[in-house]
């Protein structure tokens, strides 16, 4: 395995030094306004980027995750379109403080430990969105700088099932090249054209509840809008009616092969025309926004947690080592503890049997919260395009 070095301004100790110094600047700055309340929600955040700060030290990552940083920063400067943040990176409040990620994981309820698991402290897994325009130029950069062996893999996404070509390893980065990057900066680009009010437009300030914007999911007219654009998915759409990015992240997350027959029930219970069955109440508030499905890894996680006591460490192992025949020795290891604590927290050998097949018919269809999140608002921004700056967008997808 390489090992990343990154260059350290003067002034300062060690990686471990920077990074939390780069972190704390970073997140006074994405929550300003917690900052200055002062209240418990800041503290909270200030804990977390803590905690986060410490596991990434004692794995000696800050070095990767720096340069990592420094690259996507890069990017930005020489126009090259970054992504929101891919896989487990938008889990981390580093990563988000350090603009590698631009999914706040407090807002979306995101847990480090699928990044990294304090548990079984291994290398991260870091893989990038960037536009296909510039990609090769951003490749030349990071190989000049962290040497060439640092770049796993340059894949280029059209579908999702070009994600099942990637093989990215820990500590080498992958970038992935997405089109529609490309056609959201252009349009940005010819709306800026407008002039005055328009000559600052800023995607990223756009709002996340426009009724235009949500009518393009609405009526199935996603032609051009990345991920939703294939036709059994417009239907699905229609169908679904999304209202909100969370909507918009769970028809991202079922319209997948493995999960596919979890539509209808998905459907009928959004529209109240079944009711939504909770295999146990204690399970309620974390399946109400996805009405009763174990949609999520997290929410997966959550329900091994509260179900058992394992910290959310072991509880990701524990759900990682499900239906994996490599890992059946782990998984029985862990399912005996699981039932240990189940036991102590008042479950009968019933309701434990009954919640541990739930689990089980679940483990391999749930998919990364952090990745739906990043693609919903990612197509929705498009869609937001598409509905108020149609002309501007139509040009964009042709050039």
């Amino acid at each position: 395995m390489i090992k990343i070095k990154f260059k350290i301004p003067e002034g300062f100790i060690c990686a471990n030094d920077y990074l939390k110094y780069t972190a704390f600047e970073g997140i006074a700055r994405r929550y300003k306004k917690e900052k200055e309340a002062g209240d418990d929600k800041w503290k909270n955040i200030i804990e977390k980027l803590e905690y986060e700060l410490e596991i990434i030290s004692k794995g000696d990552f800050s070095d990767y995750i720096l340069a990592a940083a420094d690259f996507i920063n890069w990017a930005r400067e020489n126009d090259i379109s970054v992504g929101l943040g891919t896989g487990n990176v938008p889990s981390s409040i580093t990563a988000y403080a350090l603009r590698m990620s631009d999914i706040d994981p407090v807002k979306y309820d995101l847990f480090f430990e699928r990044l990294i698991n304090p548990e079984r402290i291994l290398a991260p897994i870091l893989h990038f969105d960037f536009g296909i325009e510039g990609i090769d130029k951003l490749a030349a950069y990071i190989g000049d700088k962290y040497g060439k062996e640092s770049i796993g893999q340059i894949l280029i996404i059209n579908t999702e099932n070009d994600y099942n070509l990637y093989d990215c390893k820990p500590e080498k980065f992958c970038l992935f090249g997405k089109q529609a990057l490309d056609i959201n900066k252009h349009a940005v680009n010819l709306i800026r054209k407008r002039g005055g009010a328009y000559s600052n437009f800023n995607i990223e300030n756009i709002p996340e509840d426009d009724p235009a914007a949500f009518k393009v999911f609405q009526e199935g007219n996603t032609d051009d809008i990345f991920w939703f654009d294939s036709d059994t998915t417009k239907e699905f759409l229609k169908e679904a009616n999304p209202k909100t990015i969370h909507d918009l992240m769970i028809i991202y997350s079922l319209n997948r092969p493995a999960v596919i027959q979890q539509i209808p029930q998905y459907i009928a219970c959004k529209n109240g025309k079944q009711e939504i069955v909770y295999s146990d109440p204690c399970m309620e508030d974390i399946l109400r926004n996805t009405y009763g499905i174990i949609i999520y890894h997290e929410q997966a996680i959550q329900i091994i947690q509260r179900i058992s006591g394992f910290t959310l460490g072991r509880a990701d192992i524990f759900r990682k080592a499900a239906g994996r025949k490599s890992l059946l020795s782990v998984y029985r290891e862990e399912e005996k503890a699981f039932i240990e604590g189940a036991v102590k927290r008042g479950f009968s050998a019933e309701k434990i049997g009954s919640i541990l097949d739930v689990l089980k018919s679940s483990y391999l269809n749930t998919f990364p919260k952090s990745h739906a999140a990043a693609e919903a608002i990612q197509s929705y921004r498009s869609a937001y395009l598409k509905a108020n700056f149609p002309q501007e967008f139509k040009a964009a997808t042709r050039s």
